[in-house]
C-alpha cells in the first residue's frame, strides 16, 4: 500500500472522528400536542437523515412546565396537562435512562432506540376518558426495545421514575431565560427563544445553519436550507448597501 493511500485513509478517518457536532436539547411534555407535532414530524424527519444525525448530540427531557414540591421524601408533581401527563413524563424519562443503560448508539451522539421509542410513544398514546394508555409494549416491540418494556413500566410506577422526572424538571428549570413555551429546543446549551421557535417550525434548517461551513455543504438535506440562507443574506446585503447609498 502506497504512503499516499495510507495518508488519505488516515485523513478520512481523522476528519470523521473530529466531525463538527451540534449539542441539541429538547424540552417537551408527553401529552403536549405541539411536542407531539415537533417530535413526530420535524425532529423525526431530520434524524432520519443519517448523515445529518451523525452530527447531532441529542438530549431529551420530558417535563416541560411540570413542577414539584417535597413533603419529607415524597415528591408531589404538578404537570401541565394533568396527572396522566406526569405518568407519561415518567415513562419517557425512564425510557431515556433505561434503554441500553442510557448510552448512545455506537458512533452517534444519541440512542437510536430511545429516539424511536419516544417518537412512537408520542404518536400512539390513546386517551380514554381521564386515563391514557401510552402503548409501552407496542412501541417497545416496534422499536427493537421490546426487552426494556417491563423495566420502563416498573420504573415509571416506582421511585426510580419519580427521581428521573424530578431530574428532568431540575434541568428544565435551569434554562435561562426560563421556559415559557413547550416544546423548547436549545443549541449548544444556549436558550435562544427565537432560534427555538424557528427550530420547532423547521428543525432541519436550523440544524444545518448551526452546522455551517463545509460540513453542511456536504449534506444533501442541507442544500436547500443553505440556498435559502444565502438568498436571504444577499437580499439583506443589497438592502444595507441601498440604505447607505441613499444616505451618502
Amino acid at each position: 500500500m502506497s504512503n499516499l493511500l495510507v495518508s488519505c485513509i488516515f485523513l478520512v478517518g481523522f476528519s470523521s472522528a473530529f466531525a463538527k457536532m451540534i449539542d441539541v436539547a429538547v424540552y417537551y411534555e408527553s401529552l403536549c400536542p405541539d411536542s407531539k407535532a415537533f417530535i413526530t414530524k420535524e425532529l423525526s424527519k431530520a434524524m432520519d437523515d443519517e448523515k445529518l444525525a451523525a452530527h447531532i448530540n441529542l438530549k431529551m427531557y420530558s417535563a416541560g412546565k411540570s413542577s414539584y414540591t417535597l413533603s419529607g421524601k415524597d415528591y408531589n408533581f404538578v404537570c401541565h396537562h394533568g396527572p396522566e401527563e406526569c405518568k407519561g413524563n415518567k415513562i419517557h424519562d425512564c425510557a431515556a435512562h433505561l434503554i441500553d443503560n442510557g448510552e448512545n448508539s455506537k458512533g452517534l451522539g444519541y440512542n437510536k432506540k430511545t429516539l424511536k421509542m419516544v417518537t412512537c410513544l408520542m404518536a400512539n398514546f390513546k386517551k380514554t376518558g381521564d386515563t391514557v394508555d401510552f402503548m409501552i409494549q407496542q412501541c417497545a416491540n416496534q422499536t427493537d426495545a421490546w426487552n426494556f418494556a417491563s423495566q420502563i413500566k416498573n420504573c415509571s410506577e416506582g421511585d426510580e421514575g419519580t427521581r428521573f422526572l424530578a431530574t428532568a424538571v431540575t434541568f428544565t428549570e435551569k434554562l435561562s431565560p426560563q421556559l415559557k413555551s413547550v416544546p423548547t429546543v436549545t443549541f449548544g446549551g444556549v436558550h435562544d427563544v427565537d432560534k427555538s421557535k424557528r427550530a420547532i417550525q423547521d428543525f432541519t434548517a436550523v440544524a444545518c445553519e448551526e452546522l455551517g461551513g463545509e460540513d453542511a455543504k456536504q449534506l444533501e438535506i442541507c442544500s436547500g436550507c443553505l440556498e435559502v440562507l444565502a438568498s436571504r443574506s444577499l437580499v439583506l446585503a443589497t438592502l444595507i448597501l441601498a440604505f447607505f447609498r441613499l444616505r451618502s
